[in-house]
């Protein structure tokens, strides 16, 4: 067992590296297209495992205080207001899901090491295929960048941000003015909302408690008045110099292994395998 390797001592720290490292769990096929294609992928908010993100967001619509006219709209009205709110907020919106180092938790022996990244069972059976995947270790300003580059490659309006999920039990709820949206039109109004809410509390970063164990750092791009052709369609971001690490998994296939060496050793990439041993978390230079 090997406990450390030169230069990746934070790998296996009990001083973590709190959001300078962000880790991605993904399994085996995936893993494959990532690295032959280098890139990583910004996935459709819509297309998320989180109900409260993958299900319509129903806006609240009402009149202000100081509109003239009857309280009532047409249902075509409503139906074509929804739609809007619904496509400038949700489904122009692609998230990058990471998960981040954490302080070790008080029970913990001197030499456990579940607090870092790469060390989440639950993440490891969920998101990595009952650990047959792997979990790719990106330096988070590194990344950070090469978002940034993507975006201005694809020549789009783009507004990007990133930072930690926020856990409540409380709904989510979106008002919105109708006599706004018919003096200003749609596109304005939402534009307002989003950018009232494009902060690290606001609608991209809120789950429901029960999804606290994942500690999400994410990376959130937002497409300003969308085309039709890109709706829900990810972000495509190569990851150039930012990927330090891969970390397979216990029952990572024997069969990939030595494709995974091969292709990463002309990159320097160092390779690890998880082990759990005794139900703690190791790791082992391949």
């Amino acid at each position: 067992m090997v406990e450390s390797t030169s230069g990746y001592e934070w790998l296996m720290s009990q001083e973590p590296s709190l959001e300078q490292h962000l880790y991605h769990y993904t399994s085996v096929d995936a893993l494959q297209r990532i690295l032959d294609g280098s890139s990583i992928r910004l996935g459709s908010l819509a297309k998320t495992n989180d109900p409260c993100e993958y299900n319509e967001w129903i806006a609240d619509l009402f009149f202000s205080s100081g509109h003239e006219g009857p309280p009532d709209a047409p249902s075509d009205e409503v139906e074509q207001a929804m739609e809007d709110i619904d496509r400038l907020l949700r489904r122009n919106v692609c998230v990058g899901c990471f998960t981040l180092d954490r302080e070790p938790r008080r029970e913990a022996g001197a030499e456990d090491l579940f607090h870092l990244g790469w060390a989440r069972a639950r993440m490891w059976d969920q998101y990595a295929q009952k650990n047959t995947g792997a979990c790719l270790v990106f330096d988070q300003s590194t990344l950070v960048g090469c978002v940034e580059d993507a975006c201005a490659i694809e020549g789009s309006d783009f507004e990007r941000m990133q930072g930690r999920v926020n856990y409540f039990d409380q709904r989510r709820v979106l008002g919105v003015a109708l006599d706004a949206i018919r003096r200003d039109g749609v596109n304005e109004v939402i534009e307002r909302l989003r950018s009232a809410q494009f902060n690290p509390t606001g609608l991209y970063y809120r789950k429901n408690h029960d999804w606290a164990s994942e500690e999400e750092y994410r990376i959130t791009v937002v497409r300003s008045n969308p085309a039709e052709d890109q709706l829900d369609r990810p972000l495509m971001v190569p990851f150039q110099d930012s990927l330090e690490a891969i970390v397979v998994g216990e029952h990572f296939p024997s069969t990939e292994m030595n494709v995974i060496r091969h292709r990463q050793a002309a990159n320097g990439i160092p390779i690890f395998q998880c082990l759990w041993i005794d139900g703690a978390p190791h790791l082992e230079i391949l």
